[in-house]
C-alpha cells in the first residue's frame, strides 16, 4: 500500500485531474488508509455502500474530505477484490468523489 497522505498535506496540484482515467486515480485512492481511520472493513463498507446508494438516489456524495477519500479508497479495494469492471456509471461516481475532493482541497476544507 502507498504511503498515507493526511488531509492536511493534500495539494490541489497533486490530485488527479477531474476526469482522469482510473490508472491515474488508483494511486491517489491508496494514499488514504481508510481501514485504519474507520477501524476496519465493516464500518468502512457501511459508509461506502451507503454513499453509493446516496449517489444513485440523488447524485450527492459525502460531505467531508475524510469520508470522500474513504469512499474512493473503498472503490479501489472493491475493484481489486471483486474484480469490479468500473462501468461508466461507476466511473461517474468515482469522478464525482474526485471532484468533491478537489473542491474541498481548493477551498482549504480539510474536514
Amino acid at each position: 500500500m502507498r504511503e498515507h497522505v493526511p488531509n492536511e498535506l493534500l495539494r490541489i496540484d497533486a490530485l488527479p485531474a477531474e476526469n482522469a482515467p482510473w490508472q491515474e486515480i488508483s494511486p491517489f485512492a491508496l494514499s488514504f488508509h481508510a481501514y485504519d481511520h474507520w477501524h476496519g472493513a465493516p464500518a468502512l463498507s457501511y459508509l461506502a455502500n451507503g454513499a453509493v446508494r446516496m449517489y444513485k438516489a440523488s447524485g450527492a456524495v459525502p460531505d467531508t474530505l475524510t469520508a470522500l477519500r474513504a469512499c474512493l479508497f473503498f472503490e479501489h479495494r472493491r475493484k481489486v477484490h471483486i474484480g469490479d469492471d468500473l462501468s461508466e456509471e461507476k466511473l461517474r461516481y468515482v469522478h464525482a468523489l474526485l471532484r468533491a475532493i478537489r473542491d474541498k482541497v481548493a477551498r482549504g476544507d480539510r474536514d
